[in-house]
C-alpha cells in the first residue's frame, strides 16, 4: 500500500519483512499518514527521549507510529480534535486546550517518579469543567512489557487514596501499563487544577478489532475502579471506529485525505492481500529451488 520496498528486521537480524521499511523510506517519512504527523514526530525527537526512531520510522505496525498517525493532525487542528472527541466521548467537548503526543513529565519527581509515558494526553473543556483524557494506543504491542510494583510505591498508593476513582490499588500484572498511564493522568490533573472525579481523567484504550486481549484486559482494569451509572473512567474503542469518526468529522480535502490514508493503512487490510500472496509464492518458489539444488548435490 505504501509502494515501498521491504526493509530488514531489526538488528542483529537481516531478514526482510513486509512490515518493515528500508532506512531510506523511513528517512523520507513514508511511515507517516500525513506530513503533519511526520513533522510532529520529528519535533518530538528534538525534545529528547520518549520516541524510538526505528519503531517510528521503519516499523509499519508499531503502536508508537500509530499514535502519531492518529493524533498528529488532531493535535495541530484542535477544532477537528474537539469534533472527534464529542462523538467518541458522547458529550460536548467545547474546546481542546492541549494535545500532547508521547507525553512524559519533564520533572518526574513532581509527578509519580517513574518513567511512564502517555501515548496521547488531551486537556479540554466540557460542560463538566476542564477535563483530561489519556489515550493508550495498541496495535501489535504486548500489554505486559515493563511492570512496576504499584502496590509498593508510596506516591502511587497515596494518589489512589486521594482520588475517588479507584476502589483499590491496581496490582494486576496484565493491567499494569493501563494503571500507570491512568495514574499519571490523574496526577497531571491534580497538579494543574483540572477536573478529578469518578470518570475524569478518563482512560481510553484504542485497539484493533482483531486484538483478542483488549476487552479482557480492559474489563480486568475496570474491576479496580468505582463504577458510575452513566459513564466509565476507562473504556475501549476500535481503530475502525476512531478512523470512521475522523472521516465523518473531517472538514476539507486535507482532513478527508488524512482519514482515507488511515483507513487504507489500518482498516482495509485486504488491500495488501494480493502483495502478500505474491510474496508467499516467491518464497515458496525459492524454498523449492533450494531444496532441489540440495538434493541434486547429494
Amino acid at each position: 500500500m505504501l509502494q515501498a520496498p521491504y526493509g530488514n528486521a531489526q538488528e542483529p537480524s537481516t531478514r526482510r519483512l513486509g512490515t518493515m521499511l528500508t532506512k531510506e523510506s523511513g528517512e523520507a517519512g513514508l511511515n507517516f499518514a500525513s506530513r503533519v504527523a511526520w513533522d510532529a514526530y520529528r519535533e518530538h525527537r528534538k525534545q529528547g527521549w520518549g520516541v524510538e526512531p526505528v519503531r517510528c520510522t521503519t516499523n509499519t505496525i508499531s503502536s508508537q507510529v500509530l499514535t502519531f498517525n492518529l493524533f498528529g493532525d488532531l493535535a495541530r487542528d484542535k477544532a477537528w480534535c474537539a469534533r472527534v472527541l464529542t462523538t467518541l466521548l458522547g458529550y460536548p467537548v467545547l474546546e481542546v486546550h492541549e494535545a500532547f503526543l508521547e507525553w512524559h513529565p519533564s520533572h518526574p519527581s513532581q509527578y509519580l517518579g517513574d518513567k511512564t509515558l502517555i501515548d496521547t494526553l488531551i486537556t479540554y473543556a466540557s460542560p463538566m469543567g476542564n477535563e483530561v483524557l489519556c489515550v493508550e494506543t495498541k496495535f501489535t504491542d504486548p500489554y505486559v512489557s515493563r511492570v512496576l510494583p504499584i502496590g509498593q510505591l508510596q506516591a502511587h498508593c497515596d494518589l489512589v487514596k486521594r482520588s475517588t476513582k479507584w476502589a483499590s490499588v491496581p496490582q494486576s500484572r496484565e493491567t499494569n501499563q493501563l494503571a500507570r498511564v491512568h495514574l499519571l493522568a490523574e496526577r497531571y490533573a491534580e497538579r494543574h487544577g483540572l477536573s478529578r472525579s469518578l470518570v475524569s481523567p478518563k482512560l481510553l484504550l484504542l485497539h484493533h478489532e482483531l486484538d483478542t486481549r483488549a476487552d479482557a484486559v480492559l474489563a480486568e482494569y475496570s474491576s479496580f475502579l468505582h463504577s458510575s451509572p452513566h459513564h466509565s473512567a476507562a473504556s475501549g474503542l476500535s481503530l475502525s471506529t476512531v478512523i470512521r469518526v475522523l472521516a465523518e468529522t473531517a472538514m476539507g480535502v486535507q482532513q478527508e485525505a488524512v482519514a482515507a490514508a488511515l483507513r487504507q493503512r489500518y482498516v482495509d487490510l485486504h488491500l495488501s492481500e494480493k502483495a502478500w500472496q505474491e510474496h508467499e509464492a516467491r518464497s515458496i518458489g525459492l524454498r523449492t529451488g533450494r531444496s532441489r539444488a540440495r538434493r541434486s548435490q547429494e
